[in-house]
């Protein structure tokens, strides 16, 4: 689900319980990223917001997914999956032509991007979206 400016609070909530709260994330710091042009994706489970996707607009027709996040208690349950699969999908209804992202120093999760057809390239995952 696309969240909206309404869901700020939520989205900086799951933001700082699945990443670090030593780098907390705030109501307004998220309403600033989606006022720069960020758009947050909000998996849902039980009618709760668990996951999060954020993805940054990189020119016209290119994408960076820059944060997947789901709550601890809600991992291994296929939720990061379903949340990247929604927004490769918005990217494509949208006619983007390829999606970038950084995994950083968590090279492990490379498997689970190429499970979804990024490839890596010059250190940087990609999956170039086609009609």
């Amino acid at each position: 689900m696309e969240a909206g400016r309404t869901e700020a609070h939520h989205l900086a909530v799951v933001l700082n319980e699945a990443y670090s709260p030593s780098q907390p994330w705030s109501e307004q710091q998220v309403l600033t990223e989606m006022d720069s042009g960020a758009t947050f994706m909000m998996g849902i489970y039980a009618e709760h917001p668990v996951a999060v996707l954020k993805m940054v607009p990189s020119g016209d027709q290119r994408v960076e997914f820059t944060d997947l996040g789901v709550l601890p208690i809600y991992r291994r349950e296929g939720l990061a999956r379903e949340l990247m699969l929604e927004g490769i999908n918005w990217c494509a209804i949208r006619s983007k032509t390829a999606i970038t992202l950084d995994p950083g120093d968590r090279s492990e999760l490379n498997s689970f991007f190429e499970s979804l057809d990024f490839a890596a390239v010059d250190g940087r995952m990609t999956l170039r979206i086609t009609s």
